[in-house]
């Protein structure tokens, strides 16, 4: 899997790293097969604004969030990507029955 993290006007520390890969790493229990996540960090007016985009084998998924903690807007983030998650699976086991009871 790749990892890339961009900050613009953040100063990407090895904690700030360290943050990034065990959200990632959270993430990646969710996903089967995920190829890439891309993470931007920037300061704001006062506040910091995290996005992730993923790619994995079911799909791309993106969230961002804005908070005055790196962490909160680090697990915002997470928390709304699983969310995707979730709802994705839903459907496509929704669509898996409807098929079987058609047969």
């Amino acid at each position: 899997m790749e990892l890339l993290v961009f900050g613009k006007d953040v100063k990407l520390t090895p904690s700030v790293r360290f943050l990034i890969r065990t959200a990632t790493d959270h993430l990646e229990a969710h996903f089967r097969h995920m190829l890439s996540a891309q993470w931007d960090l920037a300061f704001e007016r006062f506040e910091i604004r995290v996005s992730c985009r993923l790619h994995a084998r079911s799909g791309f998924y993106r969230a961002s969030s804005r908070s005055k903690k790196l962490r909160t807007a680090v697990d915002d983030v997470v928390q709304k990507i699983q969310t995707q998650r979730r709802r994705k699976k839903v459907i496509v086991l929704r669509a898996r029955r409807q098929s079987a009871r058609k047969r």
